[in-house]
């Protein structure tokens, strides 16, 4: 049986932990942050990331001169921002989420990144 507290979440994965109350983004703890305070909405947030559908990699910013700037409730990709939400300063931290909480129901179809729902 899938449902952990009568969610189905987006990854089977034991080791990850919900983000969300639906289970549309899961989190695993590569490396702990230090300290105690979390980003807030607004706040710029700087990422290293690797967006992958399946296989495929549809967002990246490794080879580029250091962390991305994500300005947290651009609406960039929703899932994400709630994971870096609820991340520590330094975190590392491997995130799945779902399609509908990534592009919502459009998706982001110039990167083959299909709507959820």
């Amino acid at each position: 049986d899938n449902i952990v507290n009568g969610i189905v979440p987006v990854s089977m994965d034991p080791s990850m932990e919900p983000v969300t109350d639906d289970g549309s983004v899961m989190k695993r703890i590569v490396q702990k942050g230090s300290g105690w305070d979390r980003p807030k909405l607004h706040d710029e947030a700087f990422v290293n990331l690797t967006g992958k559908h399946g296989d495929t990699v549809f967002d990246t910013n490794q080879g580029e001169d250091g962390p991305r700037a994500l300005l947290l409730g651009s609406a960039y990709c929703d899932g994400l921002e709630a994971a870096v939400l609820r991340m520590h300063k330094g975190e590392k931290a491997v995130v799945d989420i779902a399609a509908r909480a990534a592009f919502g129901d459009k998706g982001w179809e110039s990167k083959g990144v299909p709507g959820g729902v």
